[in-house]
């Protein structure tokens, strides 16, 4: 990968990252993994929806895969340290708020059995696994890329403007 292919290199870290393959990224867009793997390469580029699509499935931003620093004014001035701590106390918000509602349809006399419970569950359990596995790739991110990510990861989903 030459350097005029950033957005290759992007893409394949992102996905290694999650362990991902390349077919498995080509069933989940809808492409096959020879298109995937010329993305890879910098011999083909996707277009927007499938840069927008990408990006959803590895849960970074279009930005992030595109090498695209964000304009200096954008969102409120925060040291990077602050924004990774609102992410992490947004998802741990939405995890006991979920618990709070499963608790709620069982005091309102729901079977835990029944649907609505156990759909909850499953929910549930994806949603502590995906946070569970983003805090594992942290790990293997450089210095700021962390708090870049949840910066966007925050704005994408709305708790910021």
């Amino acid at each position: 990968m030459g350097k005029d292919n950033r957005f290759g290199e992007n893409l394949k870290e992102a996905r290694v990252r999650l362990g991902y393959t390349q077919e498995y990224m080509g069933e989940k867009i809808g492409v096959a993994k020879e298109t995937w793997n010329n993305w890879e390469k910098g011999t083909r580029k996707p277009g927007i929806d499938k840069i927008r699509l990408i990006a959803k499935v590895l849960n970074v931003s279009a930005d992030a895969l595109l090498d695209i620093e964000p304009p200096k004014t954008s969102g409120p001035l925060l040291a990077d340290a602050e924004w990774y701590n609102i992410w992490i106390d947004d998802k741990k918000a939405m995890i006991e708020t979920m618990v709070k509602n499963m608790a709620a349809d069982l005091n309102a006399g729901y079977s835990y059995f029944g649907n609505s419970i156990q759909g909850q569950k499953r929910k549930l359990e994806e949603y502590e696994k995906e946070y569970h596995e983003q805090l594992m790739a942290f790990a293997t991110m450089k210095d700021g890329e962390v708090d870049r990510w949840c910066y966007f990861d925050i704005l994408r989903r709305g708790v910021i403007e």
